[in-house]
């Protein structure tokens, strides 16, 4: 198939919404479709939102996103229809952002792929929490406009679908579920990591902690599981990248802090592999996450992800098999318990790897990922013909 990309990120840049619009596009890539790039315009924001943007907060403590508003994203309409033009024999219009969709001139059949609807958001991160009741209402309206565009729409998680099926009138039959996968371009073998977990001590249990966010990536909590595991007799390290939470001359004997490592820069890309290789086990348990590609990249290293029962997250982590999920309220005793079960029998953390690695095989991955995607929108194609 030949399709248009719209995107209003970089496809090339791999830290661009965690590396997804540049995955996203390689994975239909690898499923043998020929890829338009169609990137987008910044819009401008009409001088009744910008004093909208500055009233907002000092009348109300509410804060307004000017991208979920018609007079911004009909800006969009026009160049996109202009690209379009210039390509012929289009199958379908694809996009990373429902958005777009919604603004998107073309009668061709329209899909996008995501991993939370806009109602799904309000009032789960924080960001989302202090919009304006304006926002709120236009932002809504204008998602309802992108799955009435869609010849079908791409969900990452069973959570994520049933916060749109929920908040939303969309048919059934444009509703489906194609995790993403992890955002990795060099996938190991079985035998790498049946190799790794050979190679791997047992004297101290690594605890592996990856997220810009701390606190709702559930540092604090991490942090408390790697002390409470000492507390008990098992040498424990927890290792965290993507942040650093302490000062330099705060940071507990038991935690080594990396900061954040681009895996633009291949000195840094490699230090990051060898975290997840290093690792007994990822541990970050979201008070909030949409989708979670970091526990996939977990999987990918044959590391278990431990991590909570909220949004995306259970669509990855299947219990007892590829890791654990525990109760937002879950205590950090609760974790001690597993982690200590597995990591003192070797032979359960031993399956328990083995399992990771192959959930990231059979589902993942964003090989398979593209080739369910291709295969429904062809199925699409087909009953439109």
């Amino acid at each position: 198939m030949k399709i248009a990309y719209l995107t209003n990120r970089d496809p090339e840049d791999v830290h661009s919404w965690s590396g997804l619009t540049h995955f996203i596009a390689q994975s239909l890539k690898m499923a043998g479709n020929e890829l338009v790039y169609v990137k987008s315009i910044q819009p401008k924001i009409g001088f009744i939102l910008k004093l909208k943007q500055k009233l907002f907060p000092k009348l109300t403590g509410k804060f307004l996103q000017a991208n979920r508003y018609q007079s911004y994203c009909k800006q969009y309409t026009k160049p996109f229809a202009e690209a379009l033009k210039k390509e012929s024999s289009l199958d379908f219009i694809f996009s990373d952002s429902s958005e777009l969709i919604a603004a998107a001139p073309t009668s061709l059949p329209k899909a996008f792929w995501v991993d939370a609807s806009f109602a799904g958001m309000l009032n789960y991160y924080p960001e989302f929490s202090i919009l304006h009741p304006e926002t709120v209402k236009h932002g809504n309206r204008l998602e309802q406009q992108a799955y009435d565009a869609a010849t079908v729409v791409f969900f990452a998680s069973e959570w994520a679908a049933q916060m749109a099926r929920t908040h939303y009138n969309i048919p059934e039959n444009k509703i489906k579920v194609v995790p993403f996968g992890a955002n990795l371009n060099e996938a190991l073998t079985a035998a790498d990591i049946a190799s790794n977990l050979n190679q791997k001590s047992f004297d101290t249990c690594e605890l592996l902690f990856a997220g810009v966010d701390w606190h709702r990536k559930g540092g604090p909590l991490a942090l408390k599981i790697t002390q409470e595991l000492n507390a008990m007799g098992i040498k424990a390290q927890l290792t965290i990248t993507g942040c650093k939470p302490f000062a330099d001359d705060e940071v507990p004997p038991f935690v080594k802090q990396m900061g954040f490592l681009s895996k633009k820069n291949p000195e840094q890309k490699k230090i990051y592999q060898n975290l997840f290789l290093h690792a007994h086990f990822l541990l970050v348990p979201s008070q909030a996450e949409c989708y979670g590609l970091v526990y996939c990249e977990a999987n990918a290293y044959g590391l278990p992800a431990l991590a909570t029962k909220t949004g995306g997250i259970t669509t990855i982590i299947e219990d007892g098999v590829n890791g654990k999920t525990f109760d937002l309220n879950a205590s950090a005793t609760e974790y001690v318990a597993f982690i200590k079960q597995h990591f003192t029998n070797k032979t359960l953390y031993q399956k328990l790897s083995e399992n990771a690695f192959s959930t990231y095989q059979a589902k993942l991955n964003w090989e398979v990922a593209g080739k369910s995607v291709t295969e429904i929108l062809k199925e699409q194609l087909i009953e439109q013909a």
